[in-house]
């Protein structure tokens, strides 16, 4: 089911502490090459990594046009309420730039290593399940419909001179088309490419975000 919204392009990032001003460069290098989004997973037990709240802020300043956001944010480890009023000043503070992703997280030992109860996988299925429920009563209580809260979706994968079999691994024309139908059958409307390879980046939004654009467009009339 295609919801007609507008399509967003973003970058997944690693906000890996090894270089960090490489990391902010690849987050002003989305900006550039015309990409919507910038987004950083957030790992707060991980030593090598950044920590994403920080960078997000330090990437608002350098960049004036993408939007940000955690891709997602652990909750289990970020006071809710506190959470809350950061996003919230970040937002007006970078012009409204900001989006909140929000995830239960995934290495359990880590987590509860730093003092968080254990979920079972079962268990975090069922509140990322009760949440949706939740987002599906508010919006219909004001009257919005439930069909209007966006779709995104991570993708990963290699660009090739020439199309080949499977899911994002042939030429920019080729994801193009398999985006597009995503987009038009099952409802997506952001497509967030997992790399840190500037290249990737300059062909998602150069190359294959205008395509998608186009053949969704044609689709829609």
């Amino acid at each position: 089911m295609d919801y007609g919204h507008d399509l967003l392009f973003g970058s997944f990032l690693t906000p890996s502490n090894r270089a960090p001003e490489e990391v902010v460069a690849l987050a002003e290098h989305s900006e550039a090459v015309g990409l919507d989004l910038v987004t950083f997973q957030d790992h707060p037990y991980q030593p090598a990594f950044l920590d994403t709240w920080t960078l997000l802020s330090h990437v608002a300043a350098r960049t004036s046009r993408i939007h940000l956001s955690g891709n997602v944010l652990n909750v289990p480890l970020r006071n809710p309420a506190v959470l809350a009023r950061s996003v919230a000043t970040l937002d007006l503070l970078s012009g409204g730039r900001v989006e909140l992703g929000l995830g239960t997280g995934a290495f359990w030992d880590a987590m509860v290593a730093l003092g968080v109860d254990r979920l079972t996988p079962g268990e975090a299925v069922t509140a990322i399940g009760e949440a949706n429920e939740r987002i599906d009563d508010a919006a219909a209580s004001v009257g919005r419909a439930p069909a209007a809260i966006r779709r995104l979706l991570n993708i990963g994968g290699r660009f090739s001179g020439r199309r080949a079999p499977g899911m994002f691994a042939g030429t920019p024309q080729q994801w193009a088309e398999q985006l597009a139908e995503l987009a038009t059958e099952y409802g997506t409307s952001a497509f967030i490419l997992g790399s840190d390879d500037p290249t990737d980046l300059t062909v998602f939004g150069r190359e294959v975000a205008p395509a998608v654009r186009e053949l969704v467009a044609g689709a829609r009339a």
